[in-house]
């Protein structure tokens, strides 16, 4: 397949999963009694806020931000993808469930479908085999459960998920290990940005990683082994430094 065809490929099967997406949440928040999303309904009130206070003071919503990702452990910059969502389509119920599916969980549901038909695919592709892995992870009940409800955690995942395929994509940094380990680099950044207890999965995950490289280059030469090695022993002092 030629880049321009997978280009098109993704992109069509993001807007068909989006739509899909999107039709699934207009349905649900239709059934949805109001009395019952009150406990989750912290970022959606925030949602409201944050995208008023755009439209009516864009310096200010920034100031605010900035604010908010310096001190709060529940930061606004999660809700920033979605504004684009309350500008369009207003401050309801459905815009923002709607802009959660469209910028979090379909992407997250691609990745994840992704990286498990290429570990699991042989050598030749099939169209079946795809849509069965895009099935299943599309339709993964706790993506649903905690999106739906209001929450969005997904973004986390999404972020996570990314630096998983970045560090499986580089066969864990022995193939363009510069670009690849900026790439992961921003995701995992990425993911502590958007809410700070995702630092613990970011540690695990970097852990994990320096675990895998240091076993793929002790059958390489010395010069990759001992950078390995200074790499694994920096992942280990940064999380065990005392916070």
């Amino acid at each position: 397949m030629t880049k321009n065809r997978s280009l098109g490929f993704w992109a069509t099967t993001y807007v068909c999963t989006a739509l899909l997406g999107v039709a699934l949440a207009l349905t649900y928040v239709g059934l949805e009694q109001p009395v019952y999303y009150w406990d989750f309904a912290a970022y959606f009130d925030t949602f409201s806020q944050q995208g008023t206070l755009l439209v009516q003071s864009p310096l200010e919503w920034l100031s605010h931000l900035r604010t908010s990702i310096a001190t709060d452990d529940y930061s606004a910059a999660i809700l920033v993808p979605l504004m684009p969502f309350h500008i369009i389509f207003g401050d309801s119920r459905f815009s923002y469930i709607a802009g959660t599916v469209a910028v979090y969980l379909v992407p997250t549901a691609l990745l994840i479908g992704r990286i498990s038909y290429l570990e699991a695919a042989t050598g030749t592709s099939s169209c079946r085999s795809w849509l069965t892995v895009w099935i299943a992870a599309f339709l993964y009940t706790p993506f649903w459960a905690a999106t739906l409800r209001g929450l969005p955690d997904i973004a986390g995942c999404f972020a996570l998920c990314a630096a998983i395929y970045f560090l499986w994509k580089s066969r864990f940094l022995t193939h363009e290990p510069v670009i690849s380990g900026i790439r992961v680099g921003v995701c995992l950044w990425l993911a502590f940005v958007l809410r700070r207890w995702y630092a613990y999965p970011v540690i695990g995950v970097g852990i994990s990683a320096a675990f895998f490289c240091f076993l793929r280059a002790k059958d390489r030469d010395f010069p990759a082994l001992r950078n390995a090695a200074v790499g694994s022993l920096c992942a280990i002092l940064v999380v065990s430094e005392p916070r």
